[in-house]
């Protein structure tokens, strides 16, 4: 499609895990908010969201980037409008971006390091603290801001879906998660943010099928919270994150606390409030496995359930 002679041409970065919409048949997509850094489109179902950020944006896992910045864009098209995505490009009023190459959004993989339950527990309280602006421990406390602080009762809420998930409860774990998606402020309300951090720990703990049994619950529920934010829980079911964010799980895990401390900072530096709602997601989620078998033999835990096999 060849472009108006009026549109400014901008070369795009899209996401694998956005790529099909990108390069697929031209589809009318619509503008759910704008904001200096970036659009987002609603692309399809409830939480298809496709955002479109300068560099100087948050890097979400499903967006398409620019290579300017923010201010170098007035992006002429605001909340309602209607835009055309497909073939490879995107036509934002003013402007065609063609996406031209990919680029890899951050991943939490299952990890093979074995921490003893005694300091996964002192990180999780830590991580508690932080994330209610608390004055923390020597170890993390260069990474404490100002900005903002967590629901001290969001960490138990944590903790309580994780509980549930790892000893199999479907029940119990959809009614935890029903509570808590679309509940809190924002644009991605404060539960949901937390429930980022759970998906992603579970995630990197190996325990697959206690991560699956809370990303069923988050899709079956997810049309109670905003497009984006469902859109965020989904990536989040798959690992994908934030680059600070998977950082900071990834080095909670391995408790790695050269590498926690600025991950840490970063996390907690994001949105208003969503940073530290992701971090009380993560205290929680670490705080139960801090209380379980050895996060190396999860997996094979769960498999012995499935299997019937109870002996060690």
């Amino acid at each position: 499609m060849t472009p108006p002679p009026t549109q400014r041409l901008l070369l795009g970065a899209a996401s694998p895990l956005t790529a099909e919409v990108v390069s697929g048949p031209a589809r009318r997509a619509l503008v759910l908010a704008r904001f200096d850094s970036g659009l987002y489109l609603a692309v399809g179902a409830h939480h298809e969201v496709l955002p479109v950020v300068t560099s100087d944006a948050l890097a979400l896992p499903t967006s398409v980037r620019l290579p300017m910045r923010s201010h170098a864009v007035r992006w002429g098209v605001g909340p309602g409008d209607t835009v055309l995505v497909g073939a490879s490009s995107l036509h934002l009023g003013p402007h065609q971006v063609r996406v031209v190459r990919r680029w890899r959004p951050s991943r939490v993989g299952p990890s093979a390091a074995t921490v003893s339950g005694d300091r996964l527990g002192r990180l999780a309280e830590e991580l508690s603290r932080a994330s209610a602006g608390g004055a923390g421990t020597a170890g993390i406390a260069g990474a404490m801001g100002t900005a903002g602080t967590a629901d001290p009762a969001l960490t138990g809420r944590s903790a309580d879906v994780v509980q549930a998930a790892l000893s199999g409860s479907h029940h119990l774990v959809t009614a935890l998660v029903e509570g808590m998606v679309g509940a809190g402020a924002g644009l991605t309300p404060s539960d949901d943010d937390a429930l980022c951090g759970v998906l992603l720990v579970l995630r990197g703990a190996g325990a697959e099928e206690a991560r699956a049994l809370v990303d069923v619950a988050v899709g079956a529920a997810d049309g109670r919270t905003t497009s984006l934010s469902a859109s965020l829980l989904r990536s989040a079911a798959q690992g994908y994150a934030l680059p600070a964010v998977a950082d900071l799980v990834r080095a909670v895990l391995r408790d790695d606390r050269v590498a926690l401390v600025p991950a840490l900072a970063a996390v907690l530096a994001i949105g208003s409030s969503s940073g530290r709602d992701l971090v009380a997601g993560i205290a929680g989620a670490v705080r139960v496995l801090a209380a379980r078998p050895a996060r190396s033999s999860l997996r094979s835990m769960e498999v012995r359930q499935l299997t019937g096999r109870a002996h060690p």
